[in-house]
């Protein structure tokens, strides 16, 4: 049977990864439809691209009509959030609960909301697990978090399968060249390695990240759309790599990589 998933921001850094993947892994058992400001990225990917008005209802019904998921990934990033609290609580709190009334109005089963684990605050150390308590400290956390309650609410209500993926670091390339994506730690390392010849850091690079790959990211997204009901628990699973590291190490495996690539090894700045 052919499932049809929604994919916001499906023309974005993860969006259109996972759209790629869907098509290619299970062309004839799914079609994507994606909502895109950019659809030049995705336009061979997705079987429908659509624009949505997120402050008109009857705009959303029909963007969920005949829909069996949802992956909600269309945020407000987190400089802009930064620069406008109050748009951050509308693009990444109110939009979700738009977004997931007219789901919930639809009929649609299942829906995939993409956090971050942010919302754990900025002095989370040690070990992290889904049940350590939340101290969101950003407007791009706190307005993350806003969007989680609204999901995981409906989730215990039973009015639909929701979950909520708190995301790590995620690390690679996009499906588009036109995708801006620099603004990932792992990926502006890579670029100032080919570009510049050298690897500045902003900082002593002392500080601890957790990476993960983003198409480990992408096959945790397609596994959480056909994990069966009964495992989805709470609804709520941290996404993030095997082991963390510092900023330094990490600029040291790029500067490795690009003299194994690119024939040069670039220096590191601290």
């Amino acid at each position: 049977m052919t499932k049809t998933i929604l994919i916001t921001g499906g023309s974005g850094y993860l969006g259109g990864r996972l759209v790629a993947a869907l098509n290619k892994t299970r062309s004839d058992d799914i079609q994507t439809i994606v909502t895109s400001r950019r659809p030049e990225t995705v336009l061979t990917l997705a079987h429908k691209i659509k624009a949505v008005t997120w402050r008109a209802a009857e705009n959303l019904d029909d963007l969920c009509q005949d829909v069996d998921a949802i992956v909600h990934l269309a945020t407000l990033n987190e400089s802009g959030c930064r620069a406008d609290p109050r748009q951050a609580v509308h693009d990444n709190g109110l939009m979700a609960l738009a977004l997931l009334e007219a789901a919930k109005r639809c009929g649609v089963r299942r829906f995939l909301y993409l956090s971050t684990v942010k919302v754990y605050g900025k002095r989370a150390a040690g070990v992290v697990t889904e049940e350590t308590p939340t101290r969101p400290e950003t407007h791009y956390a706190i307005s993350h978090r806003l969007a989680e309650d609204y999901v995981l609410s409906a989730h215990d209500q039973k009015s639909i399968l929701g979950m909520v993926l708190r995301l790590s670091n995620g690390l690679g390339p996009p499906i588009h060249p036109k995708i801006d994506c620099w603004n990932v730690i792992g990926n502006d390392f890579c670029r100032q390695a080919a570009q510049r010849g050298r690897i500045v850091l902003q900082s002593s690079g002392m500080q601890w990240r957790n990476f993960i790959a983003l198409s480990d990211v992408v096959r945790a997204l397609i596994h959480a759309l056909d994990l069966p009901a009964a495992e989805i628990g709470d609804g709520v699973f941290n996404l993030g790599g095997e082991k963390s590291c510092r900023l330094h190490e990490l600029a040291q495996r790029v500067a490795k990589c690009c003299e194994r690539t690119l024939g040069h090894r670039p220096e590191i700045v601290r």
